[in-house]
């Protein structure tokens, strides 16, 4: 049996971030993630300006952004019964960091 120093539930973008880290800190670690990937979720179709830093630190930054991708400035809040809502998002601090989306297949 194969003995790890961290095991990680869940591989989404937390749980992938936290083995790259844990990896980098020279620590074995293992994702358990009950999923099959790629799977298709809507709020996996956006970065936003907070991940900038991570993505950074985890040397990945230039390489999303030449990336295929849209920049975001407004998002629609959609309800059951249909009432919606469109607000403006804010700029990241670098105008490259706006909220992206890879573009639907």
């Amino acid at each position: 049996m194969e003995i790890f120093d961290v095991a990680i539930a869940g591989g989404g973008p937390a749980g992938s971030s936290c083995a790259a880290f844990c990896a980098s800190a020279g620590l074995s670690a293992i994702v358990l993630e009950r999923e099959k990937f790629p799977r298709e979720k809507v709020c996996g179709d956006c970065l936003n300006p907070a991940c900038w830093p991570v993505l950074e630190r985890l040397d990945l930054a230039e390489r999303v952004r030449v990336l295929p991708h849209s920049k975001l400035e407004t998002v629609d809040f959609i309800a059951i019964q249909g009432q919606s809502v469109r607000l403006n998002l804010p700029p990241g601090e670098n105008s490259e960091d706006r909220g992206q989306a890879k573009p639907f297949r």
